[in-house]
Order: C-alpha cells, then structure tokens, then sequence
C-alpha cells in the first residue's frame, strides 16, 4: 500500500537551488552593468564641466585668448605659468588671471583623474576645441599626440 509523499525530494531542493542561483546571478548582472553606466556617465559630465569651466574663463577674459590655447596644450606650461600666482589674495593681471586660470582648472582636471588639453579644430581651423580625455584614451589631434591612461573616451567641445 502506498502512502502520500510527505515533505520534497532531494532532486526538488537541487533544481530549485539551480534556478534560483541563476535569477540572482542574471540580477547581479544586470545591477553590475547599471553600475558601470552609471559611472561612465557620471565621467561624461565632470569633463564636460571641466571643458565648460575652461570655456567660461576664456570668455571672462577675451583679451587673453591666445595664452589660454596656446599654453593649455602642455602640462609643463600650464604647471609652470601660474606658479606663484593666486588671484584670490591679490590683484592679478589679465595675464596672470589666464596663467592661474590654466593651473587651476589643470590642477582640478587632473585631481579628477582627467587630461585637459586644447589644440585648433580639424574641421573649422578658425576655432580652438578643448579636450579633456580619460582612461584609455588617445587622441592625435593635429600634430600632437595626447595620451591619458585614466578614463574611457573623450569629450570635446570648440569654444
């Protein structure tokens, strides 16, 4: 005589183990991926505040619109143009406005893991593009190479 089964079987316990394991693993993917978009979006706007700000402080101060582009285009002179200046303690110059300009925003961008740089636009010769690059990035952009091993892509803007 047969009795009614009572309780589950060893075999029900191991496939709904398995089938439960793979929802959660499909889960943590899923969030895993929202995570590494979230981050690279986030990247995104930080450069184009970078790129923004830079802009702003060209447009502050028209008269000094060569020195911006053509010193932002090396570490070494954006390092060593604004040394020893600080326009919050004192009165600057136009020209050592845009010297601690340069190292302020190339000091926040690189504190921030980016590269800022600026070179005269591929398409419209007449305009400057600003750069500002991260991780594995690497552009050539007219003559000069820029690398940057901090980031994914690069976001530009002409001013």
């Amino acid at each position: 005589m047969r009795t009614k089964q009572r309780g589950i079987g060893i075999a029900e316990v191991v496939i709904a183990a398995s089938i439960l394991t793979a929802g959660v693993g499909a889960l943590l993917s899923v969030q895993i991926s929202a995570v590494e978009a979230s981050s690279d979006n986030l990247r995104k706007v930080e450069a184009m505040q970078i790129a923004r700000d830079f802009i702003e402080n060209v447009r502050t101060n028209p008269s000094q619109m060569p020195l911006y582009f053509s010193q932002s285009r090396t570490k070494a002179l954006i390092s060593a143009a604004g040394s020893g200046i600080n326009c919050y303690t004192a009165d600057c110059t136009p020209a050592n406005k845009a010297k601690w300009d340069l190292t302020e925003m190339y000091t926040q961008a690189n504190n921030r893991g980016f590269l800022l740089t600026t070179e005269t636009c591929k398409i419209n010769t007449n305009r400057e593009c600003v750069y500002v690059l991260w991780g594995e990035t690497t552009t050539n952009i007219g003559t000069t190479d820029v690398t940057t091993n901090i980031g994914t892509t690069d976001v530009t803007h002409c001013a």
